[in-house]
């Protein structure tokens, strides 16, 4: 066959996680085949090399699961290490780990000063430059300037992130900008929210059009009626519903809380909590998350 390649590989981590080529043809022009893992565990790892399944394959020619003559494969393994430097402020931090993952990865950034302020609230404006730098979006440049309460580079941030079809996930112009907006205000200092961040990142994978058609549906979890659904307006339950669905975002278990000593408070479950404001560490683990599904296709 050439240059032709007509092996797939897998590889399986310690704890039975499977990684595999991303097509299962064989690849003609070409010998190369890769497995790329990022922060892989600790541990002994195992690496098959199967046979590829043509598209005009006889039934069970070419399956990939019948034993091949035995032969040589060449390959490598590479490792690239990538080193944080100091970042004061998450050493104790619960999520730290998430937040280092969201760093190498190039989601988020450190500040200047080096630190990292995990509990800082999100503002729109951090939110916005998150976006445009994790979500592949249409330069929208008007006439004049949308809003008043924006200037520099934030005021084209503000108006790409703002602008109807603004993702290019999603191939109709349909959908309606990743953040909202009032008026000609697009006020970078205010908070976000589960549920801002929610809408946006369902918009930036793509899924507003299925996200509408569930408009005014009650939010579940495990076929559970979310017990804040009345939070939710009626035309955003269907971001949420789709966030949930594809782990983008958690839905809390009913728990007891002590607030104060001796003093406790029941939370019903399950439960979204769409106006909890975003800290900077939990906008890392939702990068992350949306990153895994965005390169996916999910």
């Amino acid at each position: 066959f050439g240059t032709g390649n007509l092996v797939g590989i897998r590889i399986t981590s310690p704890s039975g996680v499977n990684y595999s080529t991303a097509i299962e043809y064989p690849v003609l022009g070409s010998t190369a085949r890769q497995v790329t893992v990022q922060n892989p565990e600790a541990g002994i790892w195992r690496l098959e090399v199967r046979g590829a399944r043509g598209l005009t394959a006889a039934p069970q020619a070419s399956s990939p699961i019948q034993v091949a003559s035995p032969g040589p494969v060449n390959g490598n393994v590479v490792q690239v290490k990538y080193i944080l430097p100091n970042i004061p402020d998450i050493i104790d931090h619960p999520q730290r780990t998430e937040i280092e993952a969201a760093l190498k990865n190039r989601v988020l950034d450190t500040y200047a000063n080096g630190s990292f302020s995990p509990n800082q609230i999100v503002t729109r404006e951090d939110l916005a430059r998150a976006l445009v730098l994790n979500a592949p979006l249409r330069q929208s440049i008007g006439a004049t300037p949308k809003f008043a309460d924006v200037s520099g580079d934030l005021l084209r941030i503000a108006e790409a992130v703002t602008a109807k079809g603004s993702t290019l996930r999603d191939y109709n112009f349909v959908p309606n900008g990743m953040m909202s907006f009032s008026g000609n205000s697009f006020n970078p200092n205010g908070s976000v929210n589960r549920l801002d961040l929610a809408v946006a990142l369902v918009r930036a994978l793509g899924h507003d059009a299925q996200a509408r058609s569930l408009a005014n549906s009650t939010v579940t979890f495990n076929g559970t009626a979310l017990s804040d659904n009345a939070q939710i307006p009626p035309a955003l339950r269907g971001y949420v519903q789709i966030a949930i669905n594809n782990n983008l975002f958690e839905a809390f278990p009913a728990e007891v809380i002590q607030i104060a000593p001796g003093q406790f408070q029941a939370l019903p479950g399950p439960r979204f909590e769409p106006n909890t404001t975003v800290s900077r560490a939990t906008l890392a683990v939702k990068l992350n998350a949306y990153r895994q599904l965005f390169v996916t296709g999910s």
